[in-house]
């Protein structure tokens, strides 16, 4: 049980004692009772107390105290713990995440954490209905705006189940993630956020928007898939190896990725992409050897790395791709296929910009406390639900202590010594 008002529950006690010692002192007057003469009885005024062992109207008293403490508890206002933990953990998730960082991060979390997903609205969901709801889809657009403003409204509830919320914050970070309005809503969270830079999804598409030069044979189902992509020609600002050529420095990518040897048996077997899609067709898993430092862009179903991406020591962004396709047939051609393509021969630099580390660090920070109009304008009090029952069983029972104590009132009888 957790009081909202503690210091009213002392006060509660405080009263109570004070009503059991006004009760052990309290004298009645004795009543009057007309006699026949005063003739015998001494001149003189006569003054008798008594100081009893045993409380007077003990069932009097005791509803007098349970009033007292009815008030005092509804005024301290109880909240039922209900499982309540002393950190309850509350992780903000960019929509815009690559799929592996995502699902990584759901896996770790406790069933009971809180997720919520910073796309263009904010949603809220625990992190177990989270991975049951199968792989990760990132969007192309996330707002962090709305994800605050949820957390916002649910900071109250979340209050009653824990002590302290620690909110993680996830995200690739990039400019838009941040609009005018994230400041100001911001403020009306008054703890600190731990803010972590991980990767985003790259940008999906059936097209590639980029100068690609392809060394290829002429009937090399990568290079056909390519012609079906529209990729532009020229510029090299992707280079797509597919042969033994030499090596070049006019290309800002360079994606390396070997035919299938001819004694290759292509059986039928998946890819799982960074942005969560997947290609299932006939392939061939060429040996792959990752470094250290290498990022793994596509997964085998098994999870076996099948494409990595690293950077050379000139700053060029080298991809690796251990996928073999059939030399014949229309397996590259296909819809799916075309769409893996594009994704792994896509330029390393497409990623938008992102904040600096100072501009994280200023919105990870606690604000500072806006004005009181402000606040309770935009946020709800925490109160308890039992309050107003037990005020008002306080009330009743006070309003039913005069009559107990008309009834129990007894004449105090005047005797005389012979």
């Amino acid at each position: 049980m957790t009081w909202l008002a503690p210091a009213l529950v002392a006060a509660a006690g405080v009263a109570i004692g004070a009503t059991v010692v006004a009760h052990l002192f309290a004298r009645r007057r004795p009543t009057a009772v007309p006699i026949a003469t005063t003739r015998f009885l001494p001149a003189g005024e006569f003054d008798a107390r008594t100081l009893t062992r045993r409380p007077r109207d003990p069932w009097l008293l005791a509803l007098r105290l349970l009033v007292l403490a009815l008030l005092g508890a509804g005024a301290a206002q109880p909240v039922p713990d209900g499982g309540r933990t002393a950190v309850r953990q509350v992780v903000v998730l960019d929509a815009t995440l690559a799929a592996p960082v995502a699902d990584s991060v759901l896996r770790a979390l406790d069933p009971r954490d809180l997720v919520l997903v910073a796309d263009t609205g904010g949603r809220a969901l625990p992190a177990e209905v989270m991975r049951a709801a199968g792989p990760w889809r990132p969007t192309a657009q996330a707002r962090l705006g709305g994800a605050l403003v949820l957390l916002a409204r649910l900071r109250d509830s979340l209050a009653r189940s824990a002590d302290s919320l620690a909110v993680t914050v996830v995200s690739p970070w990039a400019t838009t993630v941040v609009d005018a309005g994230t400041p100001t809503i911001r403020a009306l969270l008054p703890f600190p956020l731990r803010t972590v830079r991980a990767a985003g999804a790259v940008a999906t598409g059936d097209s590639v928007r980029a100068p690609v030069r392809v060394d290829a044979d002429a009937d090399d189902p990568v290079g056909a898939a390519l012609v079906l992509l529209a990729a532009q020609p020229g510029g090299a600002r992707v280079r797509v190896v597919r042969t033994a050529a030499p090596d070049r420095d006019d290309a800002t990518t360079v994606v390396r990725w070997a035919p299938a040897p001819g004694d290759a048996r292509p059986v039928l077997d998946g890819v799982r992409l960074a942005d969560g899609s997947a290609w299932v067709a006939p392939l061939a898993r060429l040996p792959m050897v990752p470094r250290a430092g290498d990022v793994a862009i596509a997964h085998w179903r098994d999870g076996a790395v099948a494409a990595v991406e690293r950077r050379t020591a000139t700053g060029r962004c080298e991809r690796v791709v251990g996928i073999g396709l059939p030399a014949a047939g229309d397996v590259a051609l296909t819809v799916e296929a075309r769409h893996a393509i594009a994704m792994l021969v896509r330029p390393c630099d497409l990623a938008a910009p992102t904040l600096d580390d100072a501009t994280l660090a200023a919105l990870a920070a606690a604000p500072a406390p806006l004005p009181g109009g402000v606040r309770a304008a935009l946020t709800h009090e925490q109160r308890s639900s039992w309050a107003p029952w037990l005020v008002g069983a306080a009330v009743v029972l006070a309003a039913l202590e005069p009559l107990l104590r008309g009834r129990l009132a007894a004449p105090v009888p005047v005797t005389r010594d012979a």
